[in-house]
């Protein structure tokens, strides 16, 4: 076990040396894992080489659930299932474009599309299905769409090893990447079926002409999917019919609402730039390379993350803007002073390598089996208290904040309040023979820290001048079978000296009982002598 100690909002980084890091392409491995007293986030860099480097943000085990649906890019596929809690039986549907011959092999057996594949993890274990070593970026398909059962929680990290993309509009339109081995890692932790959302925003990134695109996978059948196109109700719709069914949907310029009508997983995925674009392409000379992104339902939108913005509105509902800030390096802290949720994402763009991560989300189950708990409530708890698919949206001023007829029913934090003293008390002597100044004490109750408020600051007691003295005996200085300050307990009834202060003793005189209490108590009746175990 290895013990770390992190500040609030700071930042500490650690690395696993290669020796731990494991080298199976299909089967079981081994894991990490982090606990601490108090709650923090984790995010995890992978790297093959300067130009090979993806990150993504580990979910935390209440998060985890029992159904998922992979989502990797089309070429070299990777999948790793974690398990907290065994035996957990898994099973993986598999679903994917590889060619019609294509198959692998795991325990002796070959699977290929359309068949299931059992696996049964332990306690802290992992399973890991990769296809890393096909190095030459040859198509193998992706996949997108594998429905992973358990019958326990679990979590599932998806992607791709040695990952690229289709490109768009480049002179060359056999090229693959800019880089001569055209390989890089575009990992994702994947949200669980019980936390898929129904209303997404779209976004596109600056400084990048290159369309990046959209994966919609669905985790029901019939669901529908609308993608609005301005303020007046104009959109665009789709549909898949299966669960596991997925699209894929072109860049927008700016950002755009999507609405379905049943839980859906959305990924953004950064296109591959070109190396030579073609002329009059939007593409000429971008940075950053595949990277896949889990998008954020907005109804696990957060309000603090760790600048002022100018804001746009989103297409298909103007309660909703777009902003984005370009940061300098370090550790920042983004909130909201009124509490307004906003969703958070971290991109990073360069001539080697990108990456997009969500900030940070609620972790709630919003799609899974719901159970109203209004009347129990917790303000503030990340609980769908009223199972309406939104978490904590009200705010506690007697109206309907979400225009579902009820009011107060499911409240999220308050504003933050920061504690501040109550006045000092009066100085008093300490009733401790070894001090003899006066002491007074003071409570963080002037308001009380509430939600995300501070502490308050400096010490909650102090001494003061000049000495006081209590005039009594301390306990160190008692006579024999005499204890406490002043001595005036006794312990007369014990065999040998007592405890000074605390009374108790090895054991008791005839007729006593109880030495831990300095043998106060006589015998019961019918009873005598030594630990009063004679009976007459």
């Amino acid at each position: 076990n290895v013990t770390l100690t992190l500040k609030r909002l700071k930042i500490l980084n650690f690395v696993i040396n290669k020796y731990y890091q494991h080298k199976t392409s299909i089967g079981k491995v081994w894991t990490f894992k982090l606990e601490a007293e108090k709650r923090f986030g984790l995010h995890v860099v992978l790297s093959n080489g300067r130009g090979s480097v993806g990150i993504f943000q580990v979910f935390p085990v209440v998060g985890w659930g029992t159904v998922y649906f992979a989502v990797t890019l089309s070429f070299n596929p990777t999948l790793q299932l974690v398990t907290n809690d065994g035996p957990n039986d898994i099973t993986l549907y598999l679903r994917s474009e590889f060619p019609k011959n294509f198959s692998f092999a795991y325990n002796g057996k070959h699977y290929k599309h359309g068949n299931s594949l059992k696996v049964k993890l332990e306690k802290w274990e992992a399973y890991i299905l990769s296809f890393c070593e096909n190095e030459t970026m040859v198509k193998t398909g992706s996949l997108t769409g594998t429905k992973i059962v358990g019958t326990l929680n679990f979590g599932l990290i998806s992607g791709s090893c040695l990952g690229t993309t289709d490109t768009f509009r480049c002179l060359d339109q056999n090229e693959t990447d800019y880089r001569p081995n055209g390989s890089t890692i575009a990992v994702e932790m994947i949200f669980p079926y019980q936390s898929y959302g129904t209303e997404f925003i779209l976004f596109s990134i600056f400084n990048r002409t290159t369309p990046n695109y959209f994966v919609t996978v669905a985790g029901e059948d019939d669901t529908v999917i609308w993608v609005h196109t301005d303020h007046q109700g104009g959109r665009s719709s789709l549909q898949l019919r299966h669960q596991g069914d997925w699209n894929k949907l072109e860049s927008v310029y700016g950002s755009n609402m999507l609405t379905s009508n049943k839980g859906i997983q959305v990924a953004h995925v950064v296109r591959t730039a070109c190396a030579t674009p073609a002329e009059n392409s939007f593409s000429s000379g971008d940075v950053g390379d595949p990277s896949l992104c889990m998008l954020v339902s907005t109804s696990l939108f957060y309000d603090i993350y760790y600048f002022s913005i100018s804001w746009t509105p989103v297409m298909g509902k103007k309660t909703w803007s777009y902003g984005e800030y370009k940061i300098s390096n370090g550790s920042h802290v983004m909130r909201t002073t009124d509490r307004t949720r906003f969703g958070f994402y971290m991109i990073g763009l360069s001539t080697q390598f990108s990456y997009i991560n969500p900030g940070g989300y609620i972790v709630s189950l919003i799609n899974g089996p719901c159970n109203i708990s209004v009347p129990t409530l917790k303000q503030g708890d990340f609980i769908d208290n009223d199972c309406d698919r939104q978490v904590d949206e009200e705010v506690r001023d007697g109206r309907d904040n979400d225009g579902d007829g009820k009011i107060d029913e499911d409240l999220g934090k308050g504003p933050d309040v920061d504690g501040d003293w109550a006045e000092w008390s009066s100085y008093e002597c300490t009733r401790n023979c070894s001090e003899h100044r006066p002491l007074r004490s003071r409570l963080c109750t002037n308001p009380t820290p509430e939600f995300d408020g501070l502490d308050c600051e400096g010490p909650f007691s102090e001494y003061g001048e000049p000495e006081c003295y209590l005039k009594e005996t301390c306990p160190e200085n008692c006579t024999k079978f005499f204890w406490g300050i002043g001595c005036v307990e006794s312990c007369i009834n014990c065999n040998e000296d007592c405890n000074k202060f605390n009374g108790s003793c090895q054991s008791c005189k005839a007729g006593y009982d109880h030495p831990q209490t300095s043998c106060l108590e006589q015998c019961s009746p019918y009873t005598y002598g030594l630990h009063c175990k004679g009976d007459c």
